[in-house]
């Protein structure tokens, strides 16, 4: 049975956190929920060892690991899939090519903001680590001294 069908509200939390954990923003937050799924009685033995096997390369599709990486924009498989559920509510066989088109602009502004702001912050990270270095911290009192 699967977790979300479950009429116990603890089953469902577990489900929501599990569907969280690609996008958890800190590794400790990552590696907690990851012992609690792990040791709840909500879930089966295959899906333990599922994700047993996921956690294995959760570098991969885990936002928390990934944040050394420069990615340049990709997205992970579930986010493509969620664009594509969202591409299917608007394209049958009475769907106009205007709306769709519509629809397909928004997601790509959407796409270039996340883009920007990525690049952005790893820009930002890159300069707070450069501003640390021993290198400037000692140019920094070469200079204090010759004035």
């Amino acid at each position: 049975m699967y977790l979300n069908r479950k009429k116990s509200i603890e089953a469902k939390k577990l489900y929501n956190k599990i569907l969280n954990m690609p996008y958890f923003e800190s590794i400790e937050e990552y590696e907690e929920t990851y012992r609690e799924v792990i040791r709840s009685n909500h879930i089966t033995k295959e899906s333990i060892s599922y994700l047993k096997k996921r956690d294995e390369y959760c570098d991969q599709w885990v936002k928390a690991y990934m944040k050394d990486s420069f990615t340049g924009g990709t997205c992970t498989t579930s986010r493509i899939e969620s664009k594509h559920a969202i591409y299917k509510r608007f394209k049958n066989s009475g769907s106009r090519l205007q709306k769709i088109f519509e629809v397909f602009k928004k997601l790509e502004k959407v796409e270039i903001k996340k883009y920007i702001e990525e690049v952005n912050k790893f820009k930002q990270d890159e300069e707070e680590t450069i501003l640390k270095t021993d290198l400037l911290k000692n140019l920094q009192k070469f200079t204090v001294l010759m004035r």
